[in-house]
């Protein structure tokens, strides 16, 4: 068979496509022809520019956002956790009971056994005054007397200063004790001596308005030429009053009765007003009739009138007890649950029955009463236990805190599970 050469190959004829189909001509209702045209796409290169800019800005927008989005919500989560705060909110224990207990007491600076109750004494002296008419006429010989308050820096132990020790006021004048008292040793504190003090009533040795003296320092002779001179010395509490050699005008007895009641209890009053303002609610202040002394009545003349000021010093002696001190020792002889390590309260303090009562060896205070015992919470070595630690550990913090029944703790903001880190951002309630 002959072979046909290439160019002898005649190709099929090409298939149309549709895109190759002509468009037929149309003519309207007047028979004119209208020839179809492909419309022509004007915007298409505009287009496709178009789609291809558009979506590439919206996405780098969209990032922008989002990117905005995160920062700001990391940033609110620091700041909120920079305001990080906790409140536990404690039950304490609590118990009731009626007691009537006694307790052996001693003086804080003198005290031998460290189970007794310890308590201090405060002193404190007040004059009260009243003008009355005077009738008659009398020679009138009196000494002068007032309180000084004695300082001690020679010394850590007490001196004793026995009856009638002098003291010289700065004029020369001499004014003595007329019982014997003993001037605590002095303390230290950061290298600095704090003298003991005590307060004591002077009498002048002679009669005498010349004795009066409204303020000054004293020395104590009999130390001169010996170490101790330079060491102790008094400085007046009151004015020193009351002396007089002479004629003057006087006032009934009965007046003098009358008066003499009248600012007893003036003085009592100021006393008591007094020891108040200067003692916290954290103590006791047990104080009776045998706790007010004062001295006689003194009369003064005044100059060019018939009348005569009567004035009238008065001291108390109390003796100073902390509270919880109280509470935990009688708890501690009622209570079986009650430990060492633990401070208690009783509530009302107000309403328990108090007295005090000697015996041959010692100096009883005698409690009674019905009250519920609060069992107190160091708030301060709690917050401090706290810093720091995660909020599922509490319970194991609270087991080394038998004072308390129950605790729930908050914390915030809600996203954090740990108690801040400064113990001022951390707040205790107590709760009943």
């Amino acid at each position: 068979m002959d072979k046909k050469n290439i160019q002898d190959v005649v190709p099929p004829t090409q298939r149309k496509s549709i895109r190759n189909i002509p468009i037929p001509n149309r003519s309207n209702k007047n028979g004119e022809i209208k020839r179809n045209t492909p419309p022509i796409h004007k915007k298409e290169e505009f287009d496709f520019e178009e789609r291809n800019t558009r979506p590439r800005k919206n996405n780098i927008k969209k990032y922008f956002i989002l990117i905005g989005s995160v920062v700001t919500l990391i940033l609110l989560f620091v700041v909120f956790s920079s305001f990080t705060s906790a409140t536990i909110k404690i039950k304490p224990k609590i118990e009731s009971s009626t007691f009537d207990e006694r307790m052996v007491i001693e003086d804080l600076s003198t005290r031998e056994n460290n189970e007794s109750l310890g308590y201090r004494i405060i002193e404190l002296a007040k004059e009260s005054e009243k003008i009355v008419e005077a009738q008659n006429e009398e020679l009138v010989q009196e000494k002068a007397s007032g309180e000084i308050t004695i300082f001690n820096e020679y010394s850590e132990s007490n001196q004793t200063l026995i009856t009638n020790t002098r003291f010289e006021s700065e004029d020369g004048k001499i004014y003595r004790i007329q019982e014997s008292i003993s001037v605590p040793g002095y303390t230290e504190s950061n290298g600095e001596i704090i003298p003991g003090q005590i307060t004591a009533t002077v009498y002048a040795d002679e009669e005498g308005e010349e004795y009066n003296l409204e303020s000054g320092d004293f020395t104590i002779p009999g130390f001169k030429g010996q170490e101790p001179y330079d060491f102790f010395y008094a400085k007046t509490e009151t004015s020193i009053s009351g002396g007089f050699d002479g004629v003057r005008r006087i006032v009934s007895d009965e007046d003098i009765e009358l008066a003499t009641t009248e600012l007893q209890e003036d003085v009592r009053n100021k006393l008591l007003q007094e020891l108040n303002e200067q003692i916290t609610e954290e103590f006791y202040i047990h104080q009776d009739g045998d706790s007010f002394s004062f001295d006689n009545i003194e009369q003064e003349q005044i100059e060019n009138s018939e009348n005569v000021k009567l004035k009238l010093r008065g001291k108390i002696s109390a003796k100073i007890f902390n509270k919880v001190d109280i509470s935990n020792k009688i708890a501690d002889n009622i209570f079986a649950n009650y430990f060492s390590n633990e401070n208690t309260l009783i509530e009302n303090f107000e309403n328990i029955e108090f007295s005090i009562s000697e015996n041959d060896l010692s100096e009883m205070l005698n409690a009674s009463g019905n009250s519920n015992f609060i069992w107190q919470v160091d708030e301060n070595k709690l917050k401090e236990d706290l810093i720091g630690i995660e909020k599922n550990l509490l319970s194991t913090v609270m087991q080394d805190y038998t004072e308390i029944q129950t605790a729930e703790a908050v914390i915030k903001p809600f996203w954090v599970s740990s108690f801040p880190q400064e113990k001022k951002k951390i707040k205790v309630e107590i709760v009943r």
